[in-house]
């Protein structure tokens, strides 16, 4: 965008997902400082990408990076339908479990944006995500994430991306699905008016 010089200030960012932290008081937020914090992770590595060598009027605008909190989070679903829904989801598949967000397997299909116990499948995926995470007991074990029906109801267009040998578990399980499958969570984009699967050669051919 920056390299063309196009105006971004009209875009609004969405996030999935957050880990949180759990405390006396209930749940917050984790610090935007942490390696982990979604905050940091879409200032890094979207909005900054985006908004790089533009001038400030015609970048995204923090207001509009919307990120789920643990308080109220169903206010998050109400807030994009306001909004008019989502125009373009990106999803990505758990390679051990199939998660979409933080929605493990049995995620129910009418599940809302909500505070969730992470699955250890989960949380062990995520050590590739975050590998500055040394071992499975450093990753929270909690996080806030767009519910399946947010997704699938909400979403006008959704692409789930499958990159890489590791994914060929994933492309089979999802190419599979004609509708959501709550035991592999990221076939919602089965359930999706416009959702199509992108796999490269390594994660379409790992299974065979």
């Amino acid at each position: 965008m920056a390299e063309q010089r196009i105006p971004v200030a009209g875009l609004v960012v969405v996030s999935l997902d957050a880990y949180v932290d759990s405390g006396a008081g209930g749940f917050m937020p984790v610090p935007a400082d942490r390696h982990h914090s979604c905050e940091r992770y879409v200032a890094a590595e979207i909005v900054g990408p985006l908004n790089r060598g533009l001038p400030p009027g015609d970048r995204v605008p923090a207001a509009q990076v919307w990120v789920p909190g643990p308080e109220r989070p169903g206010d998050f679903d109400v807030r994009i339908r306001a909004h008019g829904g989502i125009d373009l989801l990106l999803l990505a598949s758990g390679s051990g479990d199939g998660h979409v967000g933080f929605n493990g397997p049995g995620a129910p299909r009418e599940s809302v944006t909500r505070v969730v116990p992470l699955a250890e499948s989960t949380r062990r995926d995520n050590l590739r995500t975050y590998p500055d995470f040394r071992s499975v007991d450093q990753v929270p074990t909690h996080g806030v994430t767009m519910g399946i029906a947010t997704m699938a109801d909400l979403a006008h267009r959704a692409l789930l991306l499958l990159p890489g040998r590791e994914k060929a578990t994933a492309f089979r399980r999802v190419s599979r699905c004609r509708d959501y499958d709550p035991q592999w969570p990221a076939s919602v984009v089965a359930a999706c008016d416009d959702g199509v699967v992108y796999a490269d050669v390594s994660a379409a051919r790992g299974h065979e």
